[in-house]
């Protein structure tokens, strides 16, 4: 085991300097490269004098190397605690798979650092480093090992099994730029799980909630304020779930990292080009494409952005009042068009956690006016077979790191219990809950998501 030396004596104050030390390696190794970046960028980025930079370490090699150290301690202790009070070997391999996300999601740049520029170390750092992958990966294989024993699991190489599944896992970060935005952290997840217990072809049926046996016959949604990150990935949620939709958007934009060409499939409204969202429009959207049995509305503004200026923050706080505004008038044509149908789904989402960068005043009016107008109009339409709901989204990951979200994330996790941030699929989860769900009871709620309360 390699041991980098110090010259101070104070244990706990080398190891506090190198985490400072890790963290600004992985930040300008990955921006500037290995070869273009300095001790002294590094120095100066974590706050220590260059002076005392070999107090610490002897070389930039040797923070490349601690990076590894400290990714590789981190991914044992998880992996040690991912499995300890598990029995069944199938559990403890989701366990490991599970512990393997979480550090690739976490420290996916020191991750890619690791694959760009191993080759620059020198021998006994190289040799050192691919020893200890080799005991990652003979823990992946030791549970490998026994669920093919027990019977649970085909037989197989284990030592190649154990590769595979490692490769399929650090797609996450080295196929990121094709991935993120197409997929979640879940979903790569249990797309691995899947595929590793059942293998793609399988020859069981597969068993999917149908609306229709819920009391919805026309599988048809309508999204309003689609065009927000939650409000975007809902329409390919519930397109995918086999319904229909209509987004209603405030305009359409084409950029790189949101283009509305993604709403090619679906039936494609906006303020810009159709006028606000009112009896009029929905009438219209009606004779389009369908009557209307399942309602969402996002009264969010979607922020992602550090500015906070006070001209950002009026415009924030009118976009919220307005869409305060606009739920109640369509809740009111909702009401009685769905109450002729006896049926149907109306479920609100209050502005997700970030927005209270924008106004927080505003912000938490919101949250308290959108959570009475949900249960008022749930005790309304209740007996008309109609049920009213409300999902409130703490501090939610987007799919691409935002500035406000890598700005400020480290601070919030330290007061989530879960040390971590919500998850898009998070919210997706519970919308499709409150969609699903005819029961009586199930009406009147406000569900909040993880990342933040």
């Amino acid at each position: 085991m390699i041991e980098i030396p110090a010259t101070i004596k104070n244990k706990k104050l080398v190891a506090r300097r190198r985490e400072q030390l890790i963290k600004s390696g992985i930040k300008l190794f990955g921006r500037k490269g290995f070869h273009s970046t300095t001790l002294k960028d590094i120095a100066e980025d974590a706050g220590v004098s260059y002076g005392n930079i070999y107090c610490y370490v002897g070389s930039k090699e040797d923070i490349f190397f601690l990076i590894h150290d400290f990714l590789y301690r981190k991914s044992m202790d998880l992996f040690d605690r991912s499995i300890e009070d598990l029995k069944d070997p199938l559990e403890r391999l989701r366990g490991i798979i599970g512990c393997e996300f979480k550090i690739l999601d976490s420290w996916s740049d020191a991750t890619l650092l690791m694959y760009q520029e191993a080759h620059i170390l020198n021998e006994t750092y190289l040799k050192e480093l691919l020893q200890r992958e080799r005991l990652r990966l003979e823990r992946m294989e030791t549970v490998i090992a026994d669920c093919v024993d027990r019977g649970l699991l085909r037989p197989c190489n284990v030592r190649l099994t154990a590769n595979l599944i490692k490769s399929m896992l650090d797609a996450w970060v080295l196929k990121r730029w094709d991935l993120r935005g197409h997929t979640s952290r879940r979903e790569a997840e249990e797309t691995i799980v899947d595929t590793i217990m059942n293998g793609l072809l399988k020859d069981r049926k597969e068993q999917t909630v149908s609306i229709a046996k819920h009391g919805i016959e026309s599988n048809l949604a309508l999204v309003a304020n689609g065009g927000t990150i939650l409000g975007k990935a809902l329409c390919h949620f519930l397109q995918e779930k086999g319904l229909r939709v209509i987004a209603y958007v405030d305009q359409i934009v084409q950029s790189r990292e949101y283009p509305d060409k993604e709403f090619d499939a679906m039936s494609l409204y906006s303020y810009e080009n159709d006028g606000p969202l009112n009896a009029a429009l929905i009438d219209r959207m009606e004779e389009e494409n369908g009557p209307v049995e399942i309602y969402v509305h996002d009264l969010g503004v979607g922020n992602t952005e550090i500015d906070n200026t006070a001209e950002r923050a009026f415009d924030a706080s009118q976009w919220m009042n307005k869409n305060i505004f606009n739920a109640h008038q369509v809740m009111v044509h909702l009401r009685e068009i769905m109450a002729k149908r006896s049926a149907g789904r109306i479920l609100f989402m209050t502005p997700w956690a970030w927005d209270r960068h924008l106004d927080i005043a505003y912000y938490e009016a919101t949250q308290a006016a959108i959570a009475a107008l949900t249960q008022s109009f749930s005790c309304e339409m209740a007996p008309f077979g109609v049920n009213v709901n409300c999902i409130a989204p703490g501090f939610i990951k987007s799919v691409r790191p935002s500035p406000l979200e890598l700005e400020c994330s480290d601070e919030l996790i330290k007061d989530v219990p879960r040390g971590c941030m919500g998850e898009i699929q998070d919210v997706l989860d519970a919308v499709w809950f409150f969609i699903s769900n005819n029961s009586k009871y199930v009406t009147g709620q406000v569900m909040k998501i993880s990342g933040g309360y």
